[in-house]
């Protein structure tokens, strides 16, 4: 009987945990809660890629060097810069510094070209840019030139072509002006955007409140990770759930995040324990991709303990837990550019979920309908078979549409 109420035990020991920072991270926005972090577990993994980890210290501290760097471009509250860097280390530091100078990070794939690549840019009033070669190549296309430069970053070969080195403009550490801006919560932090699908992409302007709470959300009422927990990711981290069902949770926990360059199905089991991975990322078909690979002693040989993602299909949930181990499964479903979301964090089959509790309320301002549709050419309201404004006890079947992504 005990056992019920554990769930909403861990969810007020994370709240009570969680509320005396928000006033900090109000006018320090996500850096502020970095740093704040960084102050209490300097040593601890925050941030691990295939190439290295970085502690919490280090990452606040390079992230103030990018924030000094950006400072001495002539970077302005309010200003973009697009980052074209794809999964690495850099594209969080970048965003982090940016933020710090009250600027915002246009967070762009950079394989993207064309018109399409131009019409982004111009949307989100880009006035400079970060990229690697494949970026670097993509802004060839369209001949852009920010007034803050185009600014190169590579591993291996140093800057692409054309563009300037930004890791040998960096300031030293030990000597970084004063740099920061005050940032409030209701800032934007970034510009994340829709695929394309439906159209050329679209911006959703991710704010440094709404960024945080989603973090703090998930984390209280859903996750309930520990400072020990490793959050891994191969998904783009120009995509909302890396951004804020990956590095938001693990801000909010605390926790370590971890990033492959990509998704790769043969290898993922190989990154998920080179990175020490306990919690993974999922989104659409990812969980389908591995449960097709033939069997391997790889998908046993693993620290994953929880999957978190949204558009699982029933009929590869029910495969996940004896195939790879991992008992622990929390779908949800939403979108970018929504002001709500859905999470089955009862492990239940199929069903969407529920409202999280801080979303639920006389003044939540949604509604659910629920339809029963006879055939898929016959809808009309006399099918609406209820609309509830108190979501929490809502179900749907196993059957649903995919999430809007």
């Amino acid at each position: 009987m005990l056992e019920r109420f554990v769930p909403t035990v861990n969810s007020l020991k994370t709240l009570v945990g969680f509320a005396p920072r928000l006033p900090g991270a109000a006018f320090g926005g996500v850096p502020g809660a970095v740093r704040a972090v960084a102050r209490r577990r300097p040593h601890a993994p925050a941030l691990r890629t295939l190439v290295g980890t970085l502690t919490w210290a280090e990452l606040d501290r390079e992230a103030d060097r990018r924030a000094a760097f950006w400072r001495a471009q002539g970077l302005n509250p309010g200003d973009a810069v697009a980052l074209l860097l794809g999964n690495r280390a850099e594209t969080l530091l970048q965003q982090l510094g940016v933020a710090r100078m009250g600027g915002v990070a246009a967070l762009v794939d950079h394989a993207l070209s064309g018109a399409g690549l131009e019409h982004v840019l111009a949307a989100a009033g880009v006035r400079g840019a970060v990229v690697d070669a494949t970026g670097a190549a993509s802004l060839e296309t369209i001949r852009f030139r920010g007034a803050l430069g185009v600014w190169g970053v590579d591993d291996e070969t140093g800057p692409p072509p054309r563009t300037r080195d930004l890791l040998a403009s960096l300031p030293p550490a030990s000597r970084l002006p004063e740099s920061g801006a005050l940032v409030g919560p209701d800032d934007v932090f970034a510009y994340v955007f829709t695929s394309g699908t439906t159209g050329l992409p679209k911006a959703a302007r991710i704010r440094h409140h709404r960024w945080l709470m989603a973090g703090a959300g998930f984390q209280a009422f859903a996750l309930w990770l520990k400072p020990t927990d490793v959050v891994f990711t191969p998904l783009p981290l120009h995509h909302s759930s890396a951004q804020m069902v990956g590095f938001s949770v693990a801000l909010a926990a605390e926790c370590c995040f971890a990033v492959a360059p990509r998704f790769s199905a043969s290898h993922y089991w190989a990154q998920a324990r080179a990175l020490g991975a306990t919690v993974g990322l999922y989104v659409g078909e990812t969980l389908r991709y591995l449960v097709n690979r033939p069997a391997s002693a790889d998908e046993r040989d693993h620290g994953l303990r929880l999957f978190v993602g949204n558009g699982l299909r029933a009929d590869v949930w029910t495969q996940v837990p004896s195939r790879f181990g991992v008992d622990r499964i929390v779908e949800f479903y939403g979108a970018t550019e929504g002001n709500h979301l859905l999470v089955n964090r009862d492990g239940k089959v199929g069903s969407c979920g529920r409202l999280l509790p801080i979303f639920r309320g006389p003044l939540h301002g949604s509604a659910r309908v629920i339809c029963c549709v006879a055939t898929p050419t016959e809808t009309s309201f006399s099918s609406i078979a209820s609309v509830t404004r108190s979501a929490g006890r809502a179900r749907t079947s196993a059957r649903r549409p995919s999430p809007r992504r």
